[in-house]
């Protein structure tokens, strides 16, 4: 018996052994499992960095385009514990037609609802530029307007205070810009299927679900394409920087004291551009490629923005009456012959510095300026990218709202004022060459749209104000590998590199999958 009884004792205890063994070894397995996952995340966090990093290198270069291909290429690097793993940045997940591709996106290729004008006198610009995109109708259009807006006045198919609250649950529009694409479910006519498609779980993966039909939710046309809606043609998040790479100011031609305009154009261009510059802004220009008057202008926008206009002076004058304006004759003063003073006309693009005419008085005498750079198609390719590393149109240290020329698909494309479907489709063509090309610097300017001969210089007047070919938001998915393994950590994220510091606007972890998803090859052991 006692010998039955050591036996029991001795399989209990070599049980016991087994079972605690058995439990260290997977402990050890799941630890090990863990370190690795967390390695490669952090690797995915220094592949946001390497994407800072090469931002910046472009921007100390002076180039103004960013090649998709250039900078960003699968970096190896070697763990202290000599592991090897491999750093990747990808401008978007994968498909079986659309081939892995390094780089970033930016999101200056999107519609900025943010920037959308809600003027009266321009609510029909912007009505139309929201429906140009697929999906959005006349009635959505004027309520993602109305929502924008600080009035409670319903537009003629919009939707305001009254509509919301008599909804369940009831709400309240913001009034106010958007904070999130998410707060576009709460605009009446918008549902999850429109703004997310068949992504409707965000994670920008094309899961199981998101490829089998109507089987199960959210319904899909099983493609193997991940459609999402909306949200690839909208953002509420874009800008290019007006700073020089050193982070002083550009020269803002609008700026209010045209003395210290006149001084800072004449020492980078000379005295003959200084005067054209400060007479411009004093007396506006005329251009003999525009239209008549009266040809193609819509009568209801004049009148409003004559009625805006006025309101605004009224209001300035209102919050002066205290006497505290200055007089105008403290603001006077003399360069070259003119009599410099508060500008009353705005530079929209710097388009306009090309073909003018001027007439104004210079030393007492009636003159007409014309301007030092005609609108020729070279002329207009050779000065434009020297104008925009040096000049901007506003004071703010970023200009929003933009659309990059070179990235933008055809929808975003066609809701620029001024751009026609077949001209939309020819830039989608030369997107194409862009993304191949050995330099960046070929397109690095709007004015390559006049040299290609896709619009003329008086249609680039016109767009002029609406785009540009690079944003400082940009947006990727950064993956990290370590070698013998098949899984990869993936971080979608969103970068502000407008200002002199780099700020991540959002980051968001992907599910666990193989390098496979992203179309990359294992990392090297």
């Amino acid at each position: 018996m006692v010998l039955v009884l050591v036996l029991v004792v001795v399989m209990m205890l070599s049980f016991a052994v087994y079972s605690f063994s058995s439990l260290m070894v997977a402990e050890y397995s799941a630890t090990t499992t863990g370190l690795t996952h967390l390695q490669r995340r952090e690797l995915a966090t220094s592949g946001i960095e390497l994407a800072a990093a090469s931002i910046e290198k472009q921007r100390q270069s002076a180039a103004s385009a960013l090649g998709p291909l250039s900078l960003f290429q699968p970096v190896p690097f070697d763990l202290p514990n000599g592991q090897q793993t491999t750093i990747s940045v990808l401008r978007d997940v994968p498909s079986h037609v659309n081939p892995a591709e390094f780089g970033l996106r930016d999101e200056s290729a999107k519609l900025n609802l943010n920037t959308l004008p809600l003027e009266l006198s321009r609510r029909k610009e912007a009505r139309k530029r929201l429906t140009s995109l697929p999906g959005i109708t006349i009635q959505i259009a004027d309520a993602i307007l109305d929502w924008m807006d600080s009035d409670d006045d319903v537009s003629e198919f919009g939707a305001e205070t009254s509509f919301y609250t008599a909804q369940a649950p009831p709400r309240y529009p913001r009034q106010g810009r958007f904070e999130s694409l998410n707060e576009l479910l709460q605009v009446r006519g918008i549902t999850a299927e429109l703004l997310y498609g068949e992504d409707q779980n965000g994670n920008g993966l094309l899961d199981p679900e998101e490829n089998d039909g109507d089987r199960t939710s959210p319904r899909d046309n099983a493609d193997h394409l991940l459609q999402r809606g909306l949200s690839d043609y909208i953002t509420l998040l874009s800008c290019e920087t007006t700073l020089l790479p050193g982070g002083r100011s550009k020269i803002n031609l609008n700026q209010p004291v045209l003395a210290q305009l006149f001084d800072q154009v004449e020492s980078v261009l000379g005295t003959e551009a200084a005067v054209y510059i400060a007479a411009w802004r004093l007396r506006g220009a005329t251009y003999s490629d525009e239209p008549r008057p009266d040809e193609g202008e819509d009568q209801e926008r004049r009148r409003l923005e004559r009625l805006e206009s006025v309101r605004l002076r009224l209001e300035a004058q209102l919050g002066n009456v205290d006497g505290n304006r200055p007089s105008l004759s403290a603001n006077q003063t003399q360069r070259a012959g003119l009599t410099l003073d508060t500008g009353s006309s705005q530079f929209k693009s710097l388009i306009e510095l090309f073909g003018g005419e001027v007439r104004i008085a210079i030393d007492g005498t009636d003159t007409l300026l014309q301007s030092p750079w005609s609108s020729d198609p070279v002329t207009v390719r050779r000065m434009l990218p020297l104008f925009e590393q040096m000049m901007t149109t506003v004071d703010n240290p970023s200009l929003q709202g933009r659309i990059n020329i070179n990235e933008a698909s055809e929808a975003v494309l066609r809701s620029i004022p001024g751009i026609t479907e077949s001209t939309a489709r020819a830039i989608v063509g030369i997107q194409r060459e862009i993304r191949t090309a050995a330099s960046g610097n070929d397109y690095s300017s709007v004015a390559w749209l006049v040299s290609r001969g896709l619009v003329s210089p008086a249609e680039l007047r016109t767009i002029g104000p609406y785009v540009t070919t690079h944003g400082d938001v940009r947006s990727g998915i950064a993956i990290g590998q370590t070698a013998g393994h098949t899984s990869v950590a993936a971080t979608r994220f969103l970068l502000d590199c407008s200002g002199p510091n780099r700020r991540i606007l959002s980051l968001q972890d992907l599910p666990v999958t193989t390098h496979a998803t992203f179309g990359l090859p294992p990392a090297t052991k």
